[in-house]
Formats: structure tokens, C-alpha cells, sequence
């Protein structure tokens, strides 16, 4: 339940750093690196998946921080 509700926080923060950085006409760099922070984070869970060390706990980690 703990780090549901700091990811909706996260989450939430995120939204905000958007649209400040589409108010400074820095959309095309921030979209870079969102996709591959993206990526990086489908990886470490398809690797956490496949050595069956995938638990919540690492699930919400990892969605928090590389999503």
C-alpha cells in the first residue's frame, strides 16, 4: 500500500515536470529521454521476469523510478 501511494506521488510529480518542460519548448528532448527510460525500465523487468526475481515490491520500484 506504501509504494502504491508514493507512486501515484511520483506519478503525479512527473506530470508536473512535463509540463514545465513543454513550457520551456523542450518537448522533443524530454520525449527522448522518457522513451528511453521506458525502455530501460521494460528491460529490467523482462529481466527480473525471466530469473523469476519478479515480486511487488520490485515491480513497484521499478515502474516508480523508470516509468
Amino acid at each position: 500500500v506504501y509504494l502504491a501511494a508514493i507512486w501515484g506521488i511520483f506519478c503525479w510529480f512527473v506530470e508536473i515536470l512535463n509540463k514545465m518542460v513543454d513550457a520551456f519548448g523542450l518537448t522533443v528532448p524530454a520525449e527522448i529521454a522518457r522513451i528511453v527510460q521506458k525502455s530501460f525500465g521494460v528491460i529490467l523487468i523482462l529481466g527480473l521476469f525471466l530469473t523469476d526475481q519478479l515480486n511487488l515490491s520490485n515491480f513497484f520500484f521499478i515502474t516508480m523510478y523508470c516509468s
